[in-house]
């Protein structure tokens, strides 16, 4: 009766988990370049599995029974079948076609990869994220400094006042294991550089890829999460309710 309630408790937390991811994914429907994440789980194994105890040594019928499942890890969802392309009219605004990124790096000289292609240009005429806190790069991993104009080609030429000042790329990163989330819409690559891929772009000025969230399909993985999360709690009343009543009934007989 008791594991049954553990196992009650691990789905509920799971869907609790669950609910969490889509609330988060729900909340950046309108963030520029946005992945959304989804959840993977894995079967809690037995604990004498888990020791390696070997098969003789417990009962396969008793002891064989499944943990139920647990949080192995969050992915991210690079498909971009479904992503739009809105047109701004802002020169700063810039998207990326096809499956590469953008590479900003923060104040300590550390690089990142981004999809959100809303920048601006700062009061030192640097080209920054919309937050000002990282730098889009070049192609040689340095600031951009612009005038009063900023024009970029498809193909990464970026013009100030009539003057070519710079080029950046797009970058790609086909093993997309080796990136993580880190924050303000931008991924970290783990490894050495070699596995990161630059491109020539292509560029669209004046236009943002929009988020990649279906908000149809994840309020309805919403509503079957909770469904579900209600359905494990119940479960966990019924069994303690049951347990309670049978300790009552041996009570009386004894």
């Amino acid at each position: 009766m008791l594991y049954g309630i553990h196992l009650s408790t691990a789905g509920a937390l799971a869907e609790n988990a669950r609910a969490e991811n889509i609330a988060n994914n729900l909340a950046n429907l309108n963030t520029s370049g946005f992945r959304k994440d989804h959840l993977v789980f894995q079967q809690r194994l037995i604990e004498a599995i888990e020791g390696q105890v070997k098969f003789g040594q417990f009962n396969p019928i008793e002891d064989a029974i499944g943990g139920g499942v647990h949080l192995s890890e969050t992915v991210t969802d690079f498909t971009s079948g479904d992503v739009r392309f809105d047109e701004t009219g802002n020169a700063y605004d810039l998207a990326v076609r096809g499956a590469g990124f953008f590479r900003v790096m923060d104040e300590k000289g550390r690089m990142f990869y981004t999809r959100a292609g809303h920048f601006t240009r700062n009061t030192t005429g640097e080209v920054t994220t919309g937050d000002g806190r990282y730098y889009l790069t070049n192609r040689q991993g340095g600031r951009i400094t612009v005038g009063s104009t900023f024009d970029v080609s498809a193909d990464g030429a970026v013009s100030s006042d009539g003057t070519e000042v710079a080029q950046i790329s797009s970058y790609e990163i086909p093993d997309k294991a080796r990136i993580a989330k880190v924050g303000s819409n931008n991924y970290a690559y783990k490894g050495d550089e070699s596995g990161v891929l630059p491109r020539v772009g292509p560029f669209a000025q004046g236009m943002l890829e929009m988020s990649a969230v279906n908000p149809v399909s994840e309020m309805v993985a919403n509503l079957a999460s909770q469904r579900a999360y209600e359905v494990n709690l119940r479960l966990v009343q019924i069994q303690d309710e049951t347990l309670g009543s049978t300790i009552n009934r041996v009570g009386r007989i004894a």
